[in-house]
């Protein structure tokens, strides 16, 4: 489990709760089953007798209603605390995914800074090297006129 799976500890916590009721509900459900299984025989033992059933018989079938409900939220409790689990689970692996892609592009966009400063850099350098191959040529020009003036003539080589 990792760091961001919170979800996840908070639904297994949730879970171990659920579980607890589900023991009690199963404790429950076991004497239930034992007062059915008690009726149904004195129900065998009073109507072999000859005695008077009814009420047990009611009895019986509200033990048996009740037992059926108790075994079905059993089931439901079950149910919902898996539920929990496998949202919670799907939630921490988004959570993760996004952690990771967030990483990923912060660990692109510091790489893409680096190549930037890199070439900056060895363009500075270019630049500097440049300026000191330069070399200044003059010349001076000849007019047809009386005077001979002087202009000056640049060439740059890189």
């Amino acid at each position: 489990m990792s760091i961001n799976g919170i979800n996840t500890m908070q639904a297994i916590i949730s879970a171990s709760s659920a579980m607890t009721m589900v023991q009690r509900q199963g404790s429950v459900a076991t004497s239930m089953k034992g007062r059915e299984g008690i009726l149904e025989t004195e129900i065998k033992l009073d109507s072999a007798r000859g005695g008077n059933v009814e009420k047990k018989q009611e009895e019986l079938e509200e033990v048996q209603k009740k037992l059926t409900q108790v075994q079905t939220t059993q089931m439901d409790t079950l149910s919902d605390a898996n539920k929990q689990l496998e949202e919670a689970r799907k939630e921490d692996q988004k959570a993760e995914a996004e952690a990771k892609k967030k990483a990923e592009k912060k660990e692109k966009d510091e790489e893409v800074k680096t190549t930037e400063k890199v070439n900056n850099e060895e363009i500075i350098e270019t630049q500097d090297t440049n300026i000191h191959n330069v070399e200044v040529v003059t010349d001076t020009v000849n007019v047809a006129s009386q005077e001979t003036i002087a202009y000056p003539h640049v060439d740059i080589r890189l």
